[in-house]
């Protein structure tokens, strides 16, 4: 199970890092569900086109969220850190990233753009790689693996 300090997960993510008011805070997980929240989890509140992740601070809060992230400030007091973003959908993507130590940094990405063809280039430059023993992964509009 990951553990990582907030504070330290705040600086590698580039998220203004508050000033401490207390003790580490300790993170073990990160989910943008509340449903989802387990005790040590950093909750981000993700704003949407019906629904506002904001509207659910407390339920995660309740369900042991250690912080928050969110586009606004949420209303009332709440006993742990609560982090204003100006973008949560990207905080979310660099937390995730550091959280889990950049897990694509160590992926090869072969892209194939054009107008025509596309598909074929990309499923016969995965059979070649397949062929060599190359571990691959393959995203596109006809399948994905």
């Amino acid at each position: 199970m990951h553990n990582l300090d907030l504070f330290t997960l705040l600086k590698s993510a580039r998220c203004e890092v508050p000033k401490p008011s207390g003790g580490a805070v300790s993170v073990t997980g990160i989910t943008f569900d509340s449903r989802l929240v387990r005790p040590g989890h950093l909750f981000v509140a993700l704003p949407g086109l019906h629904l506002d992740g904001a509207d659910y601070i407390d339920d995660a809060v309740k369900r042991g969220a250690v912080a928050v992230i969110t586009e606004s400030i949420p209303m009332g007091r709440l006993n742990v850190p609560v982090i204003r973003v100006s973008d949560a959908r990207e905080a979310l993507a660099l937390l995730a990233c550091a959280f889990f130590n950049h897990p694509s940094s160590k992926l090869t990405t072969i892209g194939v753009t054009g107008t025509n063809g596309k598909t074929t280039v990309a499923f016969m430059v995965r059979h070649i790689l397949d062929f060599h023993g190359v571990k691959t992964g393959l995203l596109s509009t006809v399948q994905s693996n």
